[in-house]
């Protein structure tokens, strides 16, 4: 007799009604809102504390939103060479700085003013305000200040006779000649030492910017 053939049952590839059976291998995608970043989750996990949505991280600092709807990214970064030459090691600056850094950039400011600026911006009361705060206070005040910046410039590109972007000793004793200021040799080369502060030699136009707001020249 032939012998029997044993039929194999076939497994249903459906899940049985009542749930049970493999689990799906692909798990299904869940919907809702879209999660946080990498970032904002990991800061968010050290900290215990929400993102800030008010303020961006621009050079090393949190700025305000506000400020990137008044500024460019490229007057920011002026406003940040004249804020640095005012402020302190933990990149604050004083009422009596605030205003010395304000009438660099051409805004008139008495000491009772800025007193009043930073107590209104002060928020932990601490006397001092930081690079994000000084910021505001340029945009509230925009339009009443004559355009610091550009007259540094202009200065600078008279003095640079050779048009290479960076003043040399050479440079500076004719300016002073040209100028009609009679200074030593050793005096010139002092000034130029102070103002390079790379090192190269030379004075860029950011040494000599904040040079020039240094002394209050502009």
């Amino acid at each position: 007799m032939p012998a029997k053939t044993k039929k194999r049952k076939s497994k249903s590839k459906h899940r049985p009604k009542d749930g049970s059976g493999p689990d799906d291998p692909i798990p299904p995608i869940p919907l809702g809102l879209p999660e946080p970043s990498h970032r904002e989750s990991l800061k968010a996990l050290l900290t215990g504390e929400q993102v800030d949505l008010n303020t961006k991280e621009f050079m090393g600092c949190r700025i305000a939103t506000r400020v990137f709807d008044h500024l460019t990214t490229h007057e920011i970064r002026d406003l940040k060479t004249v804020f640095d030459a005012f402020a302190d090691r933990r990149g604050q600056i004083k009422a009596d700085s605030v205003r010395r850094a304000m009438r660099a950039l051409g805004f008139k400011v008495n000491k009772q003013e800025a007193k009043e600026m930073v107590a209104d911006m002060d928020l932990d009361k601490n006397g001092t305000i930081d690079f994000s705060e000084f910021l505001q206070f340029i945009i509230d005040r925009q339009g009443t200040a004559r355009d610091v910046q550009a007259e540094i410039c202009q200065g600078f590109k008279m003095m640079d006779y050779d048009g290479t972007g960076k003043l040399s000793l050479e440079n500076l004793k004719r300016a002073c000649k040209e100028a009609g200021v009679q200074f030593s040799e050793t005096d010139v080369r002092d000034m130029l030492e102070e103002a390079d502060r790379n090192g190269d030699n030379v004075v860029d136009l950011e040494e000599f910017t904040a040079v020039m707001l240094k002394t209050n020249l502009f």
